[in-house]
């Protein structure tokens, strides 16, 4: 399978960016959401990715941890309203 097309896509619409430790994963949804969209080719799952908004938000969900721990610390947001909102 060609992961380039998919990097570039992912990379190009929302930032994220995949590099060789994260290919089995990614190869790994990618085969997943073929098989459940009963899609034999990458060529044509890229398609389906580039017409339907949709099916690219829910790959790039089972791609991501939805996580943050920015606001969990308090030294993140002590820093984040001393510092950096006063300045603006």
């Amino acid at each position: 399978m060609n992961l380039i097309p998919f990097k570039n896509m992912i990379q190009d619409r929302c930032g994220f960016s995949f590099d060789e430790n994260r290919k089995a994963a990614l190869t790994r949804v990618i085969l997943d959401r073929m098989s459940e969209n009963n899609i034999k080719s990458d060529t044509e799952y890229l398609s389906l990715l580039c017409r339907n908004y949709d099916e690219l938000q829910l790959l790039i969900n089972l791609l991501t941890v939805n996580e943050t721990y920015f606001f969990r610390e308090s030294a993140h947001i002590k820093l984040f309203s001393e510092r950096l909102v006063p300045n603006c």
